[in-house]
């Protein structure tokens, strides 16, 4: 699949972009729900967004091509042309707590707080990038020999520039993608159904529902990547980094969100 979503005057508007960009609009009107929720500021959102929108997209872009240096030895300024994709998402959600953090520490806000606050929104732009990777076939499943368009089998059709070297001869794949945007859908249902209580009664303490919600779909990266393609035989680094992240997450709720802290991290 093409990665140009349509055209506006002759002008390309790709699918990665917009995806995103469609995704950060929802991402904030979610996060005016839970910090009216929540009972706070929600122009604090919007200077976060502010911020994280260049940081995130900086991040995203460096983590990508610091891992995938080889891309752009030949063609270095294709660095900087960001809206054909390339993009981390670890990148960019480090670009988006730093810009949480630079926030929470000028405006004086809890930090952790606020991390439950938008802990819906984070759920949902894993949940759109996980389903964009599906769209642009960024990762596909493990070769199936048996479907055809005329049975039953869900199975994702890969054009040929996209197969993975030495699967060339096969035309579908499972579309494991999108079982994994199925699975973290669910749990962000499951975070907002929980966005209410917590911002009313606190079942944790701050921190402890984004703790929960990253680490489990973390977790759901982790088990998804047993089924995609890969050259590296066992475990590849992407498992690596959300079985790393999974486990962060774990301690800090062990650390934060069983006990109330004071300060910056109250």
């Amino acid at each position: 699949m093409g990665t140009i979503a349509f055209t506006i005057g002759g002008a390309p508007l790709y699918l990665y972009g917009t995806a995103a960009s469609v995704a950060l609009l929802a991402a904030l009107l979610i996060t005016w729900w839970s910090t009216w929720l929540y009972d706070e500021p929600f122009p604090y959102a919007f200077d976060v967004f502010l911020w994280g929108i260049p940081l995130g997209l900086v991040g995203a872009r460096l983590v990508h091509v610091v891992t995938h240096a080889s891309l752009y030895l030949s063609d270095p300024l294709a660095v900087l042309r960001f809206w054909e994709g390339g993009f981390s998402f670890y990148g960019s959600a480090l670009g988006f707590l730093l810009a949480l953090f630079i926030v929470s520490s000028r405006e004086d806000f809890p930090f952790l707080l606020w991390l439950d606050v938008i802990a819906p929104a984070v759920m949902l732009l894993i949940a759109t990038y996980s389903f964009t990777t599906f769209i642009m076939q960024q990762t596909v499943g493990t070769p199936m020999m048996f479907a055809t368009p005329d049975d039953q089998t869900l199975a994702e059709y890969v054009e040929f520039q996209y197969r993975p070297s030495g699967f060339e001869n096969y035309e579908y794949f499972m579309p494991i993608a999108l079982y994994q945007t199925a699975a973290l859908i669910v749990l962000l249902v499951i975070t907002l159904i929980m966005t209410v209580p917590e911002a009313h009664s606190t079942m944790f303490e701050h921190g402890g529902l984004f703790f929960i919600a990253v680490g489990l779909s973390s977790l759901i990266h982790f088990v998804a990547g047993y089924f995609y393609l890969s050259t590296n035989s066992g475990i590849h680094p992407g498992q690596i980094v959300s079985l790393v992240i999974a486990v962060l997450c774990l301690l800090l709720f062990l650390k934060y969100g069983r006990r109330q802290k004071r300060g910056l991290w109250r």
